[in-house]
């Protein structure tokens, strides 16, 4: 038995510890799948690498973050769903006051990442592409994956000015019956005269043909570069790119 006061002081240190920014809280948010109204719906269906056949009993599900930030203090799982024999799933849930105006949605499936690809690689839906009653189409195709690292750098001496843009973007099908081309992009502007260096790096289908598109805004004159590729299943390259 605790005596009262060592209690108090156990009690208060279980307090400090459940504060402190490492901690997380989870809350079930499930409601029926037949939603009342005013709703949200994330929906698509799953295909194997040709585009034709479904690809049924993948578990999925929708939860929000309150933040993405290490030690996020509160998410919720809003909806989950099994494809059916079609491939087909169908997330419905209600949007709380609170995830309106802040958040990130995040698309969880039963699946390893590295043998799957969609339109949205981070299967992540920010809160101002999302809404109360709107509908997002996530379709994802199960395919034999690769990667591609882009090394960029900034050499402010070459006569760059600020407002001076770059882009490299990755466009392609998943699937040749698929009507829409999947983009993979990442931008820069240039805001000051310093020297910069990052890496970037994208999962991306194999197998299938990728344009790649290298964008420039030098001293106000724009162009364009266009690379076609094709990456072999588990293949990691890396493409440099000055500006």
């Amino acid at each position: 038995m605790i005596a009262p006061g060592k209690l108090q002081r156990y009690l208060l240190a279980l307090v400090l510890l459940c504060c402190a920014p490492a901690c997380s809280r989870q809350e079930d948010d499930y409601i029926s799948k037949y939603c009342p109204g005013s709703c949200t719906v994330i929906k698509g269906h799953l295909t194997d690498a040709t585009g034709t056949q479904p690809v049924a009993g993948v578990t999925l599900l929708a939860r929000w973050h309150k933040s993405y930030s290490p030690g996020s203090s509160l998410s919720r799982k809003k909806a989950f769903a099994v494809s059916d024999a079609d491939g087909n799933y169908t997330l419905r849930f209600l949007l709380r006051d609170d995830e309106l105006s802040e958040g990130v949605f995040e698309l969880v499936t039963s699946l390893e990442q590295e043998t799957y690809t969609s339109c949205f690689p981070l299967a992540s839906v920010y809160i101002g592409d999302i809404g109360r009653d709107t509908t997002v189409i996530q379709n994802i195709t199960l395919a034999p994956t690769a990667s591609a690292t882009l090394d960029f750098t900034v050499a402010p001496e070459q006569g760059l000015r600020q407002g001076d843009r770059f882009q490299a973007m990755f466009t392609y099908k998943l699937s040749p019956t698929d009507p829409d081309s999947c983009s993979q992009a990442f931008e820069f502007l240039l805001s000051s005269q310093e020297a910069y260096e990052t890496t970037r790096t994208f999962l991306l289908p194999a197998n299938i043909p990728l344009a790649l598109y290298i964008d420039k805004t030098k001293n106000g004159v724009k162009s364009r570069e266009k690379k076609t590729i094709t990456l072999r299943p588990d293949e990691r390259s890396t493409y440099e790119a000055r500006f």
